[in-house]
């Protein structure tokens, strides 16, 4: 490798910033999601408001995670003096290393503690605003259309919601006993941090999953195969006589020889 310190520095800062900015964008999909729902008029009767929750948003969050890791991985004044070839990631940036504690905890709190803890407390509004909705449909007939769309929308975000807090939430949990314990830095940290990257492979799954035209094709799949099944069936045999089982031989010989001539 010609040049393997810009290599492992750009490894660093690529495998730190998307994990941020995924963080940060699915943050922002559960606001959107929200307000989508609840709010609509707020999104789609202004289009300023469509613009910045859209595109400024996510240009914001983007440029803001990659100056934040440039400085810290490539920019901080801490000497790299060497990687670690055989680990992942090269080992650990100096800042994780060598630098001050608080800038280490301020990096883990806004790239990874405060949009995950926006996250939850978004679904967590979403979750108990469609189960309230839910409530107040049940008791007036005239809203079953709000809520159906209501319902369809809140489906789309449920699996991927699951996927993104089962894969994260055990990462962010050794992190916080980590604050008390140093140990929890060691080998549990690196097994739910090996976890975290099921992430990328789960995810498309479950946005397909909520695709109608992977559902339908799904639910064709599943129904040809009940349909192609094979299964063992009773027949039921009722006890013949002795005569007229002898009887029976008979006119099957003699049809036999009749054939035969």
């Amino acid at each position: 490798m010609a040049h393997p310190k810009f290599f492992c520095i750009f490894w660093i800062m690529y495998d730190y910033g998307m994990y941020s900015i995924n963080l940060w964008l699915m943050t922002l999909a559960c606001l959107e999601r929200y307000l989508r729902i609840f709010f609509k008029q707020l999104i789609t009767h202004n289009a300023k408001r469509h613009f910045f929750l859209y595109y400024v948003s996510g240009v914001t969050i983007v440029l803001f995670v990659f100056f934040w890791y440039l400085y810290l991985i490539a920019l901080y004044p801490c000497e790299q003096t060497q990687f670690d070839f055989t680990q992942i990631l090269c080992g650990f940036p100096c800042y994780k290393t060598v630098g001050s504690v608080t800038i280490q905890n301020t990096d883990w709190a806004i790239a990874d503690l405060l949009p995950l803890f926006l996250s939850i407390l978004f679904i967590f509004i979403l979750f108990s605003h469609v189960f309230y909705q839910r409530h107040r449909v049940s008791k007036h007939l005239t809203q079953q259309n709000i809520w159906k769309r209501t319902r369809k929308m809140f489906l789309q975000l449920l699996p991927i919601t699951i996927i993104f807090l089962v894969f994260n939430m055990p990462l962010i949990i050794v992190g916080l006993l980590a604050i008390s314990n140093p140990w929890y830095n060691t080998t549990p940290y690196f097994y739910v941090n090996s976890l975290s990257y099921c992430l990328s492979l789960c995810m498309p799954f479950a946005i397909l999953s909520r695709q109608s035209v992977i559902q339908k094709r799904l639910a064709t799949l599943l129904r040809l195969r009940r349909l192609n099944r094979t299964r063992p069936t009773n027949i039921s045999v009722m006890p013949l006589r002795l005569g007229n089982t002898v009887t029976v031989r008979r006119s099957i010989l003699a049809t036999g020889m009749l054939n035969g001539l």
